[in-house]
């Protein structure tokens, strides 16, 4: 009897950009495929961010020119289809200041001087929702490559 995928699981090492400021790790997909529930797939990274981007320690970026690297994990059915311009969009949408909310990574997406989008398989286990995403920034620097690394454990 198989079951239905009920559990979450990262099998993915986290990668996040170089010298990043701040970063977070999350079991999630990010769903592009339908343009009218874009607002519903940016609610939902929202939510799940919430916590993370009300921490007072990333008030000291939240007005800064920033380097933004964005890691989307799915599996293989999903990652073919996706477009990375619409996996930018939607998350940076949901990093942004907005009216409705308090919580926020930066003010204006003006401030993304360099953006890195990566997509990758996610590794299949049976029975288990392997999808994820990572995010992480620093202040600009044009003088810096945006290299992604293995994610290190921080506390932000």
């Amino acid at each position: 009897m198989k079951r239905d995928k009920m559990s979450r699981t990262g099998t993915n090492p986290p990668l996040e950009l170089e010298d990043a400021y701040c970063s977070i790790y999350v079991l999630m997909a990010v769903k592009t495929g339908n343009k009218a529930k874009k607002y519903l797939v940016v609610k939902q990274i929202r939510d799940e961010l919430a916590y993370w981007m009300k921490n007072n320690n990333l008030d000291p970026i939240r007005d800064k020119e920033l380097d933004l690297a964005i890691v989307v994990s799915r599996e293989s059915r999903h990652i073919g289809i996706q477009d990375v311009d619409n996996i930018a969009k939607w998350v940076i949408d949901a990093l942004k200041k907005n009216k409705e909310d308090t919580h926020y990574l930066f003010n204006d997406d003006k401030q993304i001087f360099r953006l890195l989008v990566y997509k990758q398989v996610a590794i299949k286990l049976p029975e288990y929702n392997t999808d994820s995403i990572s995010i992480s920034c620093r202040v600009h620097n044009p003088n810096k490559q945006m290299i992604l690394e293995n994610q290190k454990d921080k506390v932000i």
